[in-house]
């Protein structure tokens, strides 16, 4: 079953052919992480059934990769933002054990999507629809990423000054955020997009 997400403002999503709609009203005003009982319950079987192999690359990389595909934009773009390295070592430091885990069985499972679907665009979109974009899939990483790179929020905080800046959202919205990334002298004379 495919898990779609709607964004009205979402046009460079769609504009990228992506089949993901992101709806932020539906998770970005609400918690989205699950207590620490239901996460260490959930992850105990996967540790004590699976050990995650990550050898075709690191996470660092994966994590670009698996940021470009949810977020529609391309990785070029994901790095012109500079936010690349902030935005990892953001989802890389977790408290515990267990949200460790569930991190590395994340990045395990986006390893073994992109080489089960071996550069087939349709059967990596329903591969992470089906897989990752679950609301209760890896304690809603997939989501939790999109909502990273269009808001600059992980949770509840706002990563920096400067995530909020370079969010995507912007460009998406084909605006520039109050105060910062000004379009330019006279741009206010020419008629909107």
């Amino acid at each position: 079953m495919l898990n779609e997400f709607n964004i009205a403002v979402n046009r460079r999503v769609l504009l990228h052919s992506t089949k993901f709609r992101i709806n932020t009203s539906a998770f970005l005003n609400t918690p989205v992480l699950l207590p620490p009982a239901v996460l260490c319950g959930a992850i105990v079987v996967h540790i004590n059934n699976l050990k995650p192999n990550i050898t075709m690359t690191n996470n660092a990389d994966l994590f670009l990769e698996i940021s470009a595909i949810l977020t529609g934009f391309n990785k070029a773009e994901l790095q012109g933002t500079g936010m690349v390295e902030s935005y990892f070592n953001c989802v890389s430091n977790t408290p515990s054990a267990a949200q460790k885990a569930n991190l590395d069985f994340f990045f395990a499972k986006v390893q073994a999507i992109l080489k089960e679907t071996k550069g087939d665009e349709q059967a990596l979109e329903f591969a992470v629809s089906d897989q990752l974009m679950p609301i209760s899939a890896y304690n809603n990483m997939a989501q939790n990423i999109i909502t990273l790179w269009y808001t600059g929020n992980w949770g509840p905080n706002v990563v920096s000054s400067q995530s909020y800046i370079q969010g995507l959202m912007w460009d998406t919205a084909e605006a520039h955020p109050p105060g910062a990334k000004q379009p330019g002298f006279g741009s206010w004379s020419l008629p909107p997009l």
